[in-house]
């Protein structure tokens, strides 16, 4: 059995233009040079041109006193530069160097400790990233944008380790802080697709598109509301549609009244898993009874105990599967995406055709079941 733990996989917020006001005032009073080849490299940052801005920023470096506070501004940017172009070692080495600042404060430090939330990521060192992000949060400045991009960031890393309660409470502040972010919006989006509350993600998918969005977060808008719309090709048949990995999810109901829920249908899996924390919420819809123990093996090697349950009365979409037996592991585990495997799909045929990217669910005839 494959256990499916998604990762959040679209870009997270680097805040490029950091303390644009108030760190050009900063500069200017270095000199006209420096001030003017600043606001060139900050051009060059915002546009993606980061080698330009690495070499601009390291011009104005050679004419600013190494141990003042407009040096580590400047020396602030270019570790932003070249993480943008993918040098982490040299982004680690000029923001360790600016962090050590005695001076650093506001705007500046708020957007070193963003940063360094994002190199901890790339080195996958989660908790060390939340910590930072939060420390961007609490430091005081005026600039909501940037407070907003830490929250934001801090919850796309809530969702990925599965604190969804919390990521949502971020998303929501970050939200008030700046409501024109369609960011913000997408990322809230994919948190209650995660959550199962699928008529408030579509609503925020939605709005995410209308506030103008770069490619990477339409592109996410779009998949939320690809997953979630589901058309009706017959009267025992519905299509939905793959995502560009190849999966495909699905609403189920349990009891014909009950609420949807997101499953992964995946064909190759034989056994249905629930993350145990849904177990108590389909007891509220419909019967479910406990039939036993057992050991699963899963992906990586590990064979892991589990709770095997029949749930009574079970649809996906409008189709009736009947009932069905599922599996809760039963020690402590990261939350799981719930899974609809083969054993659970007897009387319904899938049809899936890659080409398209859509999958035909149909419910089979009686006498060919």
């Amino acid at each position: 059995m494959r256990v499916v733990c998604s990762s959040f996989r679209f870009h997270l917020i680097i805040f490029a233009a950091i303390a644009m006001s108030a760190l050009g005032a900063n500069i200017s009073e270095a000199g006209s040079d420096a001030a003017r080849w600043f606001e060139q490299g900050k051009t060059y940052l915002k546009s993606g041109n980061y080698q330009s801005a690495i070499e601009i920023f390291s011009k104005t470096l050679d004419l600013l006193d190494a141990s003042k506070r407009n040096s580590h501004v400047v020396k602030l940017a270019r570790a932003q530069a070249y993480y943008q172009k993918g040098d982490i070692r040299n982004s680690w080495k000029d923001l360790n160097s600016v962090l050590k600042a005695d001076d650093l404060e506001g705007e500046a430090l708020a957007s070193g400790l963003h940063l360094r939330g994002m190199l901890n990521l790339k080195k996958g060192v989660q908790t060390e990233a939340i910590s930072d992000f939060s420390a961007a949060i609490k430091t005081p400045h005026a600039n909501d944008s940037l407070r907003s991009a830490s929250l934001i960031n801090r919850a796309v890393t809530l969702i990925n380790v599965g604190s969804l309660e919390r990521a949502l409470g971020d998303l929501n502040r970050a939200i008030e802080l700046d409501g024109a972010s369609s960011f913000a919006y997408a990322a809230r989006g994919m948190a209650h697709l995660r959550h199962d509350n699928l008529d408030q993600a579509k609503s925020d998918a939605e709005q995410s598109l209308k506030l103008n969005p770069d490619g990477q977060t339409q592109k996410i808008a779009n998949k939320i509301i690809n997953e979630l719309t589901v058309t009706q090709v017959g009267e025992n048949s519905v299509q939905v549609s793959m995502s560009d990995e190849g999966q495909v999810f699905v609403q189920m109901k349990f009891g014909k009244k009950g609420a949807p829920h997101r499953f992964l249908l995946d064909t190759g899996a034989t056994h249905s898993l629930v993350d145990k924390s849904l177990i108590k919420e389909i007891a509220k819809e419909t019967e479910v009874k406990e039939v036993g123990k057992g050991i699963v093996n899963i992906a990586d090697g590990t064979s892991l105990p589990v709770t095997k349950y029949i749930i009574k009365d079970v649809y996906i979409y409008n189709l009736p599967l009947g009932p069905i037996q599922v599996q809760t592991f039963d020690k402590k585990t990261r939350k799981v995406t719930n899974l609809l495997g083969a054993g659970s799909l007897g009387n319904l045929a899938i049809t899936m055709d890659n080409f398209r990217r859509k999958v035909e669910i149909r419910q089979k005839m009686a006498n060919n079941m």
